[in-house]
């Protein structure tokens, strides 16, 4: 009886963690993304910087406003009438 709780509680766990791990994944991209593109653009920011901004300002602004530009309900057929 202990291993199927002790099951269930490993599945809750993975299901709450999962996404976590994925924003961290993508907001480190985002930030090396950023010091990449800015590593030619030195006069301006440095990529160290860009970095930092990219991780707790470029990929929050994706993430929050990512959802309401994209309508699902649309199709690529209503476009062509």
């Amino acid at each position: 009886m202990k291993t199927a709780t002790r099951r269930s509680l490993r599945r809750a766990w993975r299901i709450l963690t999962w996404p976590l791990a994925g924003h961290i994944v993508f907001a480190l991209g985002t930030g090396f993304a950023c010091a990449v593109v800015s590593g030619n653009y030195v006069q301006v920011v440095a990529p160290p910087f860009a970095a930092i901004l990219g991780v707790f300002v470029l990929y929050p602004v994706m993430v929050v406003g990512g959802g309401t530009s994209i309508d699902p309900e649309a199709g690529a057929a209503d476009d062509c009438e």
